[in-house]
């Protein structure tokens, strides 16, 4: 597996060359950065010594540890790689709010002419259908418009959610629809959608670009 060219062991040497020297010189023991980061201390010690990478949320959590941003991480890995550019995009919080965390942004890498402006981790089961997995690093160009066929990224009920937005133009309604093919939706009335509903962006890419941990 790799990071648009990136290999998967790239990623893990560059953070387990860099965790463990920040651990130290912040006096952080594996357990305090497993409690901190809601995993097991195996999982650190995996971290450490290179055999399995972070989710981008966790990667996330070590860099508010340690006071850094994420890509301050992994740098190292894209050091050699033909990978350019790297991009740093604000992340899209479960209640649809932009994070201002100071170490919110999350690094990957894209091709040039994949225009995006937040990323949304998938916490959930809900698109599996449509190959989008919990753990997957959703790429959300910002939009009010709704697009047809596509996943969208909206916000409804304080909180935000991939769906497909299905207009029924001869019932004058709008559809919330998860990818299952026997799923009915949300439906509302096109006047109750624009009043319940923030359509946030649209989806451009997603990728699935680290173990579970």
């Amino acid at each position: 597996m790799n990071l648009g060219g990136v290999s998967m062991s790239k990623l893990n040497d560059a953070l387990s060359s860099k965790l463990p020297e920040l651990m130290k010189e912040s006096g952080v023991s594996r357990r305090d950065l497993a409690e901190y980061c809601g995993v097991s201390y195996n999982t650190v010690r995996c971290w450490e010594v290179g055999t399995k990478a972070p989710r981008p949320d966790m990667i996330v959590k070590i860099a508010e540890r340690f006071n850094l941003k994420p890509f301050d991480l992994m740098s190292a890995a894209f050091e050699d790689s033909a990978v350019k550019p790297v991009r740093f995009l604000s992340l899209i919080t479960e209640d649809g709010a932009v994070s201002q965390s100071k170490s919110s942004s999350i690094f990957t890498s894209t091709a040039t002419d994949v225009t995006a402006d937040y990323i949304y981790v998938m916490p959930d089961e809900t698109m599996y259908k449509a190959d989008i997995i919990k753990g997957d690093v959703c790429l959300i160009r910002a939009t009010g418009a709704i697009r047809a066929g596509v996943p969208m990224l909206v916000k409804y009920q304080g909180k935000a959610m991939l769906r497909f937005i299905i207009t029924h133009n001869e019932t004058n309604q709008i559809a919330l629809r998860t990818a299952s093919p026997y799923a009915i939706g949300t439906l509302f009335s096109t006047a109750d959608f624009h009043d319940q509903v923030q359509v946030l962006g649209v989806l451009v890419a997603f990728r699935r670009n680290y173990k579970r941990r």
